[in-house]
């Protein structure tokens, strides 16, 4: 009786299969591709962290318009998990781990049947047939048009975002990531078209691609602005003030003959990398400068050896004896100020003006000089991207949706702000020309990073589309930082030492900050010296280092892992 009961629901799941072909037939989605491959209906997982007070039912109508996309282009339906954020990485790597003691009980049940049976034969003895589990009943509400969409099963785990280096490497390092190279060469081609190369870049691993960083402004610049009237008025040249030393003499001359703060605020080396535990002060230093060779080999410096710091830090101490630096970072209208942001949070000194090639060359009464050019951090890339797990139903059918969410504005706006006309509109008072949005509702919140490329969206109600173009920009004139990936280098064996360090430091930092700049000059080769000679391991010998997990060490090997140029 059980045998025939499944016959009967094994026929009635070819009849909806069936309808389903039948009714896509005269469709170029249905057809069997160039490669022979057969697009057949699929239920496909997506996971993505949401925000307070978004709704059940918000998101029920967010897969539903989701939905509408996906089965008319690829006859393909999502199962959207939208979890609370705070939860989200709780619950995706729980259902991983479901899924890895299924398969694995599973794979024991099955070598323990071969073992019994081969034992049954030599007994002369046959097994009786074990009974399957019946197949899962026809859902009706997952029969549409005559295309019947199969439930997602237990062991079936599709598209989701990870969020940050250490989960990236979790996962990565767990083999719960499928490498997609295949598909960005073929299926889902079209997203290196619009994800910014570093990010792809930076996604490999192992020499596979197994994630899409979901592109994003990269970093920030650090502008050096000067006042256009008194450059113009003291003859000086803005071409020649592209650091903040060379802008001393000019600082000085606003401070004796106008009434305006010479120097916005107290600024600290550009470029200069400090390696203490919280990244403030520190006795050992980095300079990473824009000009220099991505590939080459950092060298980790006692700060009083870095002309650039020494510099720097006399050439401050002079003005601050003048008076000629200022306390308060809103002010609008000095001699030269270092300012760290993007062209947005330029405007509020005025107008930006660009060149041709759409560089910042003024803003409002300041010409602008970039000091340092963007960054892309290990924080920026591994913000959040979605990857395709190992367990998926169907790699290259789940990179199709990875696809939409990298590169179509209208599947793309629907997973950010929910369903048009529900959830949110096209503000009638805006431009036709460059159109922006107005929030209908408040019950379906989610963080614009972490649901694709922000570049093909709205950055947010009132804002338009063309937001973006200083954005786009940024990426272009942004840099590899060469520490990306270079973390969690302070580990149980080392944590001693840069404890020693920061409190060095710490006490360096005081002794230096009670010297004149004339003092200051006077004793750098001193303090050098003392560096030097403090208990850190820093200064024991390459070879005393190699014995643990010196930072020296670690970022040798990391160097030859990750940058090295390969003979």
């Amino acid at each position: 009786m059980k045998r025939r009961i499944t016959c009967l629901l094994l026929c009635f799941v070819m009849v909806f299969s069936a309808f389903g072909l039948i009714a896509c037939s005269g469709s170029d989605k249905e057809e069997k591709d160039s490669d022979s491959f057969t697009r057949t209906p699929m239920t496909l997982s997506l996971w993505v962290p949401t925000y307070e007070g978004t709704t059940q039912d918000s998101i029920s109508q967010v897969e539903a318009a989701l939905n509408k996309i996906t089965k008319a282009q690829y006859n393909t339906a999502i199962e959207l998990h939208l979890i609370q954020s705070d939860k989200y990485e709780e619950q995706v790597d729980a259902k991983l781990a479901e899924i890895n003691d299924i398969l694995t009980k599973t794979e024991a049940e099955k070598k323990a049947q071969k073992q019994a049976e081969r034992e049954a034969r030599k007994r002369g003895e046959t097994l009786p047939v074990v009974e399957t589990e019946a197949p899962e009943t026809v859902d009706l509400e997952n029969v549409e048009g005559g295309v019947f969409y199969p439930s997602v099963t237990s062991t079936q785990f599709d598209i989701f975002l990870v969020r940050g280096y250490d989960k990236f490497m979790s996962y990565a390092e767990e083999s719960q990531l499928s490498a997609i190279d295949d598909e960005l060469n073929g299926s889902a081609k079209l997203i290196k078209s619009f994800v910014f190369p570093t990010f792809l870049e930076q996604a490999t691993l192992y020499g596979s691609t197994v994630a899409v960083p979901n592109n994003h402004p990269i970093g920030e610049y650090t502008y050096l602005l000067i006042n256009k009237e008194l450059c113009d008025s003291y003859y000086y040249d803005p071409a020649d003030m592209d650091s903040l030393v060379n802008c001393e003499e000019f600082i000085e001359d606003v401070g004796k003959t106008s009434k305006i703060t010479p120097l916005l605020g107290e600024v600290t080396t550009p470029g200069l990398r400090y390696w203490s535990a919280d990244g403030q002060y520190c006795t050992l230093a980095t300079m990473i400068l824009d000009d220099s060779d991505p590939t080459s080999k950092l060298n980790i410096r006692n700060i009083f050896g870095l002309k650039a710091y020494v510099n720097t830090t006399v050439m401050m101490k002079k003005l601050k004896e003048q008076g000629f630096v200022g306390s308060n970072p809103d002010e609008l209208n000095f001699g030269v100020g270092v300012v760290k942001g993007n062209t947005q949070d330029l405007k509020k000194y005025g107008e930006i003006i660009y060149d041709e090639e759409r560089n910042v060359v003024q803003v409002g009464n300041y010409y602008v000089n970039v000091l340092c050019r963007p960054r892309a951090s290990t924080e920026d890339v591994y913000e959040a991207m979605f990857a395709v797990s190992s367990y998926t139903k169907d790699n290259r059918r789940a990179m199709e949706i990875v696809q939409l969410l990298n590169t179509d504005q209208t599947f793309r706006t629907i997973l950010q702000y929910g369903v048009e006309g529900v959830h949110w509109q096209i503000d009638p008072e805006s431009p036709s020309s460059d159109p922006y949005i107005k929030i209908l509702r408040n019950d379906y919140n989610m963080k614009l990073v972490e649901t694709g490329n922000v570049f093909v969206t709205y950055p947010e109600a009132g804002v338009p589309m063309s937001y973006w173009e200083d954005g786009r920009k940024q990426n272009q004139d942004s840099l590899l930082d060469p520490l990306i990936r270079f973390t969690n280098y302070i580990n149980d064996d080392n944590k001693k030492y840069f404890d020693i360090l920061d409190k060095d430091s710490a006490a360096m930092y005081d002794k230096i900050s009670k010297m004149t700049a004339a003092e200051f000059k006077d004793s750098i080769d001193a303090l050098k010296e003392e560096v030097s000679k403090s208990d850190s391991y820093f200064w024991l010998t390459d070879a005393e280092q190699d014995e643990f997990d010196s930072l020296a060490k670690l970022y040798s090997d990391f160097y030859g892992e990750y940058i090295q140029p390969k003979q």
